[in-house]
């Protein structure tokens, strides 16, 4: 079961424990004090949240059966994320929630179907995530065997064809695509007297370029008016020469004027339809279907038509449009189109010039596993583990050569992956820079936290200076990710003077030695310096969101050098559920979308190692120079928030004096509305050095208005663009385009679309059900076993609101705590596992110590959301794996026996 910051947690912005702060990591909570404080805040959901109506309720004597037929269907909104629970048998689980085996059994119940009704639309997916209910075992063994079907729905309560089915039989996910726009029942059944209990996560996805339908679309780039054809072998034909088969096959397709102009090898032959008999082969009525299409449009539509037409007879073996390719570096790894990161960055034309490889990033965090499919061979040999106390490792041993996470956060995996996940290999995502070396320093622990003494350490044998290592690296990074921070409020003595001065340091002697150094900003949204980002010569990284401003988490200041994307937490008013965390790798073939200034830090990084493949001889003060002169960023206005602006992938190319090619390059790639978000913005902008002119930028629908952000477009046309929904004229659910149509050098270029997607279906408020709040004292998590389970210190059921949940603890003993929160579906008293609604203060993975001395606290807000993996089985991984999401054994929250049910 995946946890979050107790012992196999971690951080972004991590508590580094310094002994200088005046503290040996001991709490004063339970002291001989009387004197306790108050605690309060509100926990956001994630927008289009829901939960399974008969999930396990403990303290109910029965499961209520409230969704288990196709009559009784939970309408669910479009799009939507659901946590529920399911099993095909009754028994009871073999550890209870209060530490004993086997003597004080916690029963479970059969929920044998859960049956939900949706409007899709064609292209969406319904993505199921599965995960064991209890991991420690139930008394009938743990098996895993249920079903994901989707119907077409004929009616209200009747089913129609079955569109596809999946099954499970261990903790994955997998997912079905529908073609077609319409309602639909989605059934989740488990083996009667079979399987064993599983919490799932179903997903409803926004994806509206994905398409399952095998018809080209009038949008995708082909000449108009040519086809290319494979002809089946006939007896007719056989024996004849080429020229005589060609006339006979032009021949046979005289009636709509097919003139070969050239053959492709043995393989096909080219041709172009007759443009009068093209006309005229098509009846008026279809015509007039395709609508008011630009004269180009209508001719790709009768192409279309045509090669339909043509797909139909029995003597073509196939027919396909003659598609037009552009030169680009886009590599094939199939969850790019997720990375919407990327393209912000201009690093599709930056590939062309480098993709990093012979430079090497070292990544100081909480390790890595290296056995991920999609990091391939990008792991250095030289990784270290430094962390010295075995409750911090929790590997058993002090350091060693085994870079390896032993934690369940999977915080320096997932960064690794924005850094260097191997492109170009059909699996998965793809780094910042693909090809680049990953050097995996091993700092935090288990629970995310990591001491001065051990990160110092990882930075100088990083560097290739004198460590506790052994021996230095084979070949030293060239660039140092440190994800991770302490806000310079802890970091103050009690004389007033700034500690950490050991880190200082080995940073100013690896700074020494040329290496670049980037570091977080914090997640506290707050203009308190964060360290080692606040250090002369780090680079210190802010996050942005997917409009290219301030994530509403991400701290600021005079020190911020660089932004990079970060995404966007639940509370933010830009969150829309679509592109708002940055996908990454976590362990064996999973990937998953995580938020926080530690995910905006390896981008930076990444760019770094592109410009180090290129040019052997940059450091880090001439990288410094290339930021502080504005060449290799966006300026985004603001420096406090965006430093010198957002970084660059092309720009930074070509600060270097690569010649980057002449392309539009427009960001994002879609465009999703759902709930109140109602407005967006294009942007449009050229890296290469030649002309690109945009002479048009239009909606396909009269929902849609796009204007150009007033002077934020310059005379070519290239700059921001406003798009705006009329809600009352706009479907509740439906697709459209913008067009954009520009000429490269004076010459027409193929039109670029951007898909639109609206989801305005609300059934009824967000929830996950019912909510714990709750606190982990530090030093319980400390003193912990690695697989052993916390007791809860104190927790209290939230309360429901408007968009987000309430919470108060009306006193709290003076101390440190990490502040959780989570459902607990499956009725086992244990919470935070996976499969799990959950979140911790203030990122879920970037948790921070709070600390209780002489006031209340108020306002420590933070996000809960079920998580949605995204597994490698489905995007093209071949390579088997033991593990899948949320399989491994973690430390389990226990709620106490007088806690709050």
């Amino acid at each position: 079961m995946v946890c979050l910051v107790g012992r196999g947690a971690l951080v972004a912005v991590v508590c580094v424990l310094l002994s200088a702060c005046g503290s040996d990591g001991s709490s004063s909570a339970g002291s001989a004090s009387n004197q306790a404080y108050s605690l309060s805040g509100r926990v956001f959901i994630e927008p289009e949240s829901d939960v399974d109506l008969d999930v396990e309720r403990r303290y109910n004597l029965s499961l209520e059966a409230r969704n288990d037929s196709i009559e009784t269907a939970q309408v669910l909104s479009n799009p939507a994320t659901v946590g529920g629970y399911l099993s095909g048998t009754s028994g009871e689980y073999y550890e209870d929630a209060f530490g004993n085996t086997g003597t004080i059994p916690v029963p479970f119940e059969a929920d044998i179907q859960d049956v939900y009704s949706v409007e899709l639309l064609s292209g969406q997916q319904v993505m199921l995530s599965v995960f064991r209910a209890n991991d420690l075992g139930t008394t009938q063994g743990d098996t895993v065997d249920l079903t994901l079907a989707v119907y077409e729905a004929e009616d209200a309560t009747t089913k129609g064809s079955l569109v596809a089915a999946r099954s499970f039989d261990s903790e994955v996910t997998k997912g079905v695509s529908v073609d077609a726009d319409g309602r639909y029942f989605i059934e989740l059944v488990a083996r009667t007297n079979v399987a064993t209990p599983v919490l799932y996560t179903l997903a409803i996805g926004q994806s509206s370029n994905v398409s399952s339908a095998a018809r080209p679309q009038i949008n995708a780039p082909f000449v108009p008016g040519e086809v290319i054809v494979q002809f089946k072998e006939t007896p007719q034909l056989q024996g004849l020469s080429q020229a005589r088969q060609s006339k006979r096959a032009g021949n046979a397709n005289s009636n709509v004027g097919m003139q070969e102009l050239k053959s492709i090898g043995q393989l096909a032959r080219h041709y172009r339809f007759d443009e009068q008999r093209m006309n005229s082969a098509l009846a008026f009525e279809q015509r007039a279907n395709a609508g008011a299409l630009s004269a180009r449009q209508q001719k790709k539509w009768q192409t279309l038509e045509l090669i339909k037409a043509l797909r139909a007879r029995d003597d073509v073996l196939y027919a396909e449009p003659n598609y037009l390719f552009t030169a680009t570096a886009a590599p094939n790894d199939p969850a790019y189109r997720l990375q919407w990161n990327l393209p912000m960055l201009e690093l599709p034309s930056a590939w062309d010039r480098s993709t990093g490889l012979n430079a090497v990033v070292a990544v100081v965090d909480t390790g890595i596993d290296a056995n991920h499919v999609d990091f391939g061979d990008n792991i250095s040999s030289d990784g270290y583990d430094f962390i010295v106390s075995t409750s911090l490792s929790g590997d058993g041993n002090g350091p060693d050569s085994n870079p390896n996470d032993e934690g369940d956060s999977f915080h320096g995996a997932h960064v690794a992956g924005i850094v260097a996940a191997q492109g170009n290999n059909g699996i998965g995502i793809a780094g910042v820079a693909y090809d680049a070396t990953i050097m995996p320093l091993r700092a935090l622990g288990i629970d995310g936290t990591g001491t001065l003494a051990d990160i110092s350490n990882a930075i100088l044998y990083a560097a290739g200076l004198s460590s506790t290592a052994p021996a230095p690296p084979s070949q030293r990074a060239d660039v140092i990710n440190l994800s991770l921070g302490i806000s310079e409020t802890d970091l103050r003595m009690e004389n007033g003077q700034l500690g950490g001065q050991t880190m200082q340091n080995a940073i100013n002697a690896a700074l020494g030695q040329g290496v670049i150094i980037v570091a977080a900003a914090g997640n506290a949204s707050s203009s308190v310096p964060n360290y080692p980002a606040a250090y002369e010569g780090v680079v210190a990284v802010s996050s942005v969101n997917d409009r290219r401003t301030k994530s509403n988490f991400s701290n600021y200041g005079d020190y911020i050098d660089v932004a990079a994307p970060g995404g966007t937490s639940y509370g933010s008013p830009y969150y829309d559920g679509f592109q708002d965390g940055i996908l990454s790798t976590i362990y064996a073939n999973e990937y998953t979308e995580l938020v926080g200034t530690s995910m905006a830090t390896p981008h930076v990084a990444g760019v770094a190692a592109l410009m180090k493949s290129v040019d052997p001889t940059l450091n880090n003060v001439r990288f410094m120079e290339a930021l502080n002169s504005g060449e290799i960023t966006d300026n985004l206005g603001t420096p406090l928030f965006y430093g010198n602006g957002l970084i660059n992938a092309a720009k930074a190319l070509t600060w270097l004096g690569e010649s980057i090619d002449t392309a539009l390059n427009v960001f994002p790639r879609q465009l999703n509305f759902s709930g109140a978000n109602t407005s967006g913005i294009l942007y449009l902008s050229n890296p290469g050095a030649g002309a690109v002119t945009v002479t048009g930028v239009t909606s396909e629908a009269t929902w849609l208005e796009v204007n150009p952000r007033p002077g934020a477009v310059n005379g070519a046309g290239l700059g921001d663009y406003a798009l705006t929904i009329n809600v009352s004229a706009a479907p509740q659910n439906g697709t459209t385009n913008v067009r954009i149509t520009y000429e490269v050098d004076g010459v027409p270029a193929e039109d670029r679309v951007v898909p639109v997607y609206i989801a305005q279906t609300v059934v009824e408020d967000d929830t996950v059900g019912a909510l714990y709040v709750y606190l982990l004292r530090k030093e319980d998590v400390d003193g912990a076993e690695p697989e052993a389970a916390i007791s809860v210190f104190a927790s209290v059921n939230a309360v429901k609101g408007n968009g987000a949940y309430t919470y108060t603890f009306p006193a709290v003993p003076p101390g440190q705590y990490f502040l959780e929160a989570s459902t607990d579906n499956d009725g086992d008293f244990f919470v935070f596992d996976a499969g799990e609604a959950k979140g911790a203060y203030p990122l879920l993975y970037e948790s921070e110590l709070i600390s209780i001395t002489n006031q209340n606290l108020r306002d420590r807000d933070f996000d809960v959301a079920y998580l949605r993996f995204v597994s490698g089985s489905e995007l093209g991984s071949s390579a088997s794996s033991t593990q899948s999401a949320g399989s491994r054994p973690t430390m389990k929250r226990r709620l106490q026996s007088g806690g709050p049910r």
